[in-house]
């Protein structure tokens, strides 16, 4: 491993223990497994883990943060937001919905925190994590939330280089967002449109996609993808059209600028 990710990794470390106990928001993504495995070296017991779901999170991430956490013997919240619960632009899908969701989800983590008596609450946000792109950033310094990751300088290809060095299994696993990002801004979100488009992204990964979304226009679907995906998709047709068409898609689309954050 590069001299350099060895003194942010260090910074880390120096970081956590500075931290006498923390409430980790841990989503399953590698980010914040790897925080999650760090600080369960720095902090032992003194680390307690908190899981949230809602209906526009993927539920598999969320699994495998718990179970994790269980493995490891730490405490483990699971807070869970209900379709329509939180602020009513949420599910507008209003251009702030990020932070809308960040604000709603982290003062209920807040609550946890404090209930439990923890010092911090942290989160996975992490070096080119880009405050320009994500709004939730916003939130996240409102509620003095800590991102130990992002305060050591530590990037996503410093994260992938260090979970697999720690031995993690997601240390390749590609990023993801939640599937509001799955449906244009200022639609109304309903239960059909996240069911819809959370099963045609799970079908086209189960076809061998790793860089895809799956985007919902109406009743019409734009699936993006990497160069690699886009030739799989093209030959592959046949068999994935039929399954698409039978959650109720009219049309199937490749978008031809490809995969976009």
């Amino acid at each position: 491993m590069e001299t350099e990710t060895q003194a942010k990794l260090a910074t880390l470390k120096q970081i956590l223990s500075e931290m006498s106990s923390i409430l980790l928001a841990c989503s399953g993504g590698t980010d914040s497994m790897l925080l999650l495995d760090v600080a369960h070296e720095i902090l032992g017991d003194n680390l307690a883990v908190a899981t949230v779901s809602a209906p526009y999170m993927f539920a598999e991430e969320g699994r495998e943060a718990a179970a994790e956490a269980n493995r490891r013997g730490l405490r483990h919240y699971h807070p869970h937001l209900g379709f329509g619960e939180g602020p009513a632009d949420l599910w507008r899908n209003t251009m702030d919905r990020c932070y809308l969701c960040k604000t709603y989800v982290f003062e209920e983590l807040k609550r946890l925190q404090r209930r439990f008596g923890m010092t911090w609450l942290m989160d996975g946000t992490q070096k080119d994590d880009n405050p320009a792109d994500r709004p939730g950033f916003r939130a996240l310094r409102e509620l003095g939330v800590r991102s130990p990751l992002l305060e050591s300088g530590i990037g996503k290809e410093d994260i992938r280089k260090l979970a697999q060095a720690r031995g993690l299994v997601c240390w390749d696993k590609p990023s993801n967002s939640c599937l509001l990002t799955r449906l244009p801004f200022d639609t109304a979100v309903t239960k059909e449109a996240l069911r819809r488009v959370g099963e045609a992204e799970k079908l086209l990964v189960l076809y061998g996609l790793t860089r895809v979304r799956a985007r919902l226009h109406g009743d019409n679907l734009r699936i993006e993808t990497d160069s690699e995906g886009f030739a799989k998709v093209i030959s592959e047709a046949a068999k994935l059209v039929p399954p698409l068409k039978e959650l109720g898609f009219d049309r199937i689309s490749l978008d031809l600028e490809g995969y976009r954050s």
